[in-house]
């Protein structure tokens, strides 16, 4: 194996010479297809986005350029593709975008909207389950020009067929199905997901019954409900009801089409030239790390690092694979090195900043970097917040407050980050009713069980103090009658909630949960031990209730030894564990893994 992919490494660097770059305003194309493919893939992406900025009633800012990767065909794109199933797919983080897909020419314009449709839904910041998202992007991928206008609703290529052929998903299923699950992802089952998915989302869209409630049902799935909830809920409807309504849908003798009052625009010329052999690797190895193959990806970037070792771009990627390896250390110091070269790219400053809040020696470049995210993106809600709570950190509850100022609306996830951010910094200043008031209103808008911890500690701390206070005053009026002075504790604030670097997990149970922090102490308890963490939200207890059924995950080539007393200095650690209180240990939850992240 390892003789192979040199191999390959070495003919993708004779190979990159082949590849051809274009760019336009909000796309960069790179292609092994010709400069031909090129020009009219890249122009096409361009009209598609501009249809969408027309037809949406609100506007979705580009973060930073989508790359699109078109391979010549299937040979050379199935090596990148995330499943057997995929002929073309999206795939992204917070700052960059990636479309890949296999071939060119009018017969992929469908895959083309398809792709950027996934993206959309991203952008928008829509939390949907596969049905749905497939279903939207599989409707708009019918756009087609028509008598001057823009249809929408045809059947895909193929679809029709799929349904008539074969079984279907029983409903109930089609819209439980995950990403990892074979409907999805298993060549043999994925055309007829794709297909019914289409089916239903185009009766949901365009049908008269339904339409009116789309953007409800949409939102409300987003939200958190599930698709049967959201049906009842918006539709009254139970899913055997829908089901009974799909089928009659597909069997009617003809589907809506809305056709759109405009066309297509023409864009001026955007020409191709040789792609430049860094960025075509560099681009190939993030994709690589994005579908999963991250030691593949690690491999490549640091081949790719011996021989561009002052590109910032380099250490940025390098630092995003780091962290899917959950390697905190060689995350943090790789993006150290790239912000160091001083980018100009924002979300170089975010990523180390996410990595290195919560290390107590990092606060001053943690500070800088939030700051610098900020002044290169000033739209960038997730920093602002992130720089309040930093600021709250470093006892600067003032400056907390006045860089919250220019945040006039937020959605509601992040609603609940805001006003906890504001509760801390009031804390700060002893302001206790402010910071009451702001706790209150980052729970009316967390979901059951969302920062339920983090606000509790607010809560317990504000009622201590009320309670200390009350102490207080009844101590001042005794002491006017003569009694002896006494002193009244007051209780430390609660740390506020950092920021913290987002690493891809693999599905969890509905009632467990993930915490990150230094681990202090494991104290046993005869057959039980009790875990003593300091994370970023304060000091939780978790419990382990049987050793022998605990998980533990440890970095590659390190070995671990769990023992009781106080661990070593610094040891960090993410856990997993299920929420449940246990009065008698003095615990919050009962840990499932514990993983070692190296520091």
């Amino acid at each position: 194996m390892r003789v192979l992919f040199c191999l390959f490494i070495t003919a993708g660097a004779i190979a990159a010479a082949e590849w051809t770059a274009v760019s336009s305003p909000n796309f960069r194309l790179i292609t092994t297809a010709g400069a031909g493919e090129a020009r009219r893939t890249i122009e096409y992406f361009e009209q598609v986005r501009d249809f969408s900025e027309r037809i949406r009633p609100t506007h979705v800012k580009n973060r930073l350029p989508v790359t699109i990767v078109l391979f010549r065909n299937e040979k050379e794109f199935r090596p990148y593709a995330p499943s057997e199933a995929a002929m073309a797919f999206y795939t992204g983080d917070h700052a960059r975008d990636y479309i890949v897909m296999s071939g060119a020419g009018d017969d992929d314009k469908p895959v083309a909207v398809h792709e950027y449709m996934h993206l959309l839904v991203r952008r928008m910041e829509l939390d949907l389950p596969p049905w749905l998202n497939e279903g939207i992007a599989e409707l708009y991928s019918t756009l087609r020009p028509r008598a001057g206008k823009i249809a929408l609703g045809m059947v895909p290529q193929g679809r029709a067929i799929t349904l008539t052929i074969e079984k279907w998903i029983p409903l109930k299923r089609l819209v439980e199905v995950e990403q990892d699950d074979p409907e999805y992802n298993k060549k043999a089952h994925a055309g007829t997901f794709y297909a019914q998915s289409w089916m239903l989302v185009h009766m949901l869209a365009l049908s008269d019954s339904y339409a009116k409630g789309f953007g409800k049902f949409v939102a409300a799935v987003s939200d958190g409900a599930t698709s049967e909830a959201a049906f009842q809920a918006i539709y009254g409807k139970d899913l055997a009801a829908v089901s009974r309504d799909l089928n009659a849908y597909y069997r009617a003798d003809s589907l809506k089409l809305v056709l759109f009052d405009t066309s297509l625009e023409k864009f001026a010329r955007f020409e191709p030239k040789p792609a430049d052999p860094f960025e075509v690797e560099l681009h190939l190895a993030r994709i690589k790390a994005d579908t999963g193959h991250t030691e593949e990806a690690w491999s490549r970037l640091q081949k790719l690092k011996a021989n561009n070792p002052e590109r910032w771009e380099i250490y940025e990627a390098i630092g995003s694979v780091a962290v899917r390896r959950r390697d905190m250390l060689a995350a943090e110091a790789a993006y150290r090195r790239a912000v160091n070269l001083k980018p100009d790219d924002w979300s170089v400053y975010w990523n180390y900043a996410k990595v290195a809040q919560q290390d107590p020696a990092q606060k001053e470049p943690v500070l800088a970097a939030l700051q610098q995210t900020i002044k290169l993106n000033s739209a960038n809600v997730d920093a602002i917040i992130a720089l309040s709570e930093q600021l709250s950190w470093m006892n600067r509850p003032t400056e907390a407050l006045e860089v919250l100022k220019p945040v006039k609306s937020v959605t509601p996830e992040r609603a609940v980050r805001l006003f906890l951010a504001k509760a801390h910094a009031n804390i700060g200043l002893n302001e206790l009713e402010a910071a009451r008031i702001a706790a209150l209103r980052a729970k009316k808008y967390a979901k059951p069980g969302q920062y339920s911890a983090e606000l509790d500690r607010v809560f317990d701390y504000l009622a201590r103090r009320r309670d200390a206070d009350r102490q207080r005053k009844e101590l001042e009026e005794a002491r006017k009658t003569g009694s002896p002075a006494q002193a009244v504790p007051v209780p430390a604030p609660p740390a506020p909630m950092l920021a913290r670097a987002e690493t891809p997990q693999p599905k969890q149970p509905a009632n467990s949960s993930r915490i990150e922090g230094i681990l202090k102490n494991v104290e046993c308890l005869g057959g039980k031990a009790r875990l003593n963490i300091e994370s970023g939200r304060g000091p939780v207890n978790l419990l382990i209730a049987d050793p022998g059924a605990i998980e533990i995950r440890n970095q590659p080539g390190s070995s671990v030894n769990l023992l009781c007393g106080p661990q070593p200095a610094a040891s960090r650690v993410a856990v997993e564990y299920r929420e449940a209180a246990d009065a008698k240990h003095k615990t919050t939850g009962e840990v499932r893994s514990i993983e070692f992240l190296g520091r």
